[in-house]
């Protein structure tokens, strides 16, 4: 898409949301360029994969392998720590908030 356009950003989203409207909420989040695939176990993993894998093909879009991460147990996503544990606030963007003086 060309840079510069208004509506750039809200038309991309857009064209994420009904690429994966299938699988939204239920094993992908797509916010922008940024798609998690998320399951409990690796098998159904797998199978999401494949799935979402698919639905960028049949729109003939692409994901850039070096920038791909597979298989992860804990992730980066949104400036937030993704894990089995939970959801945690990215340690490293907020140590300016934790180092700040008290009042």
């Amino acid at each position: 898409m060309p840079f510069g356009l208004s509506n750039a950003p809200s038309t991309f989203q857009a064209t994420m949301n009904e690429v994966f409207w299938p699988c939204l909420r239920h094993f992908v989040l797509a916010v922008f360029d940024d798609i998690l695939v998320y399951c409990t176990n690796w098998k159904s993993h797998l199978e999401h994969l494949t799935i979402v894998l698919e639905l960028i093909c049949s729109r003939q879009l692409v994901a850039k392998r070096s920038k791909c991460l597979f298989g992860q147990k804990t992730i980066d996503y949104l400036r937030h720590v993704i894990s089995n544990k939970g959801l945690v606030v990215d340690p490293g963007k907020i140590i300016a908030i934790q180092q700040w003086p008290a009042p």
